[in-house]
């Protein structure tokens, strides 16, 4: 198996390196393949996500850490999984991962707008479009 980076083009996805290529030259004509679909994650969002919890954790001081107010938000939108402790065999519910590993961009964006409506909700009823406005001054400061 290989990791492939692709680009799309006017006539479809074609390599973005020297490696991509050489692996798609080894590809006979009409050969098919199977392709995962991963769009990289933007770290600007990422940025930008952060500074979500930072101004909702300042405004309210509700949490001690963005740490803390992530983990409550994220049991809050569920999402979560459960494991069963080798242990004992109890299953307990953890928080889910958000790693750049975890979730592409379509994935981290429908994470993040359903987050900004619970923050909304967590920071005392503040409208969706001011918590925006606060995070593009948090980071246009930062």
């Amino acid at each position: 198996m290989a990791e492939l980076w692709m680009k799309r083009s006017p006539s479809g996805l074609i390599a973005a390196d020297d490696d991509g290529a050489t692996f798609l030259r080894r590809v006979a004509q009409n050969t098919m393949v199977r392709v995962e679909i991963w769009k990289p994650r933007n770290i600007r969002h990422h940025r930008k996500f952060f500074a979500l919890l930072s101004v909702v954790m300042d405004a309210t001081g509700l949490w001690s850490s963005t740490e803390e107010l992530l983990i409550e938000l994220k049991f809050r939108v569920g999402l979560v999984q459960q494991i069963a402790l080798r242990s004992t065999g109890e299953v307990v519910t953890v928080p889910g991962s958000i790693a750049f590993h975890n979730m592409d961009e379509a994935q981290f964006e429908g994470f993040y707008e359903r987050c900004l409506g619970v923050l909304c909700e967590m920071a005392g009823g503040i409208e969706a479009t001011a918590l925006r406005d606060a995070v593009l001054n948090e980071l246009a400061t930062a």
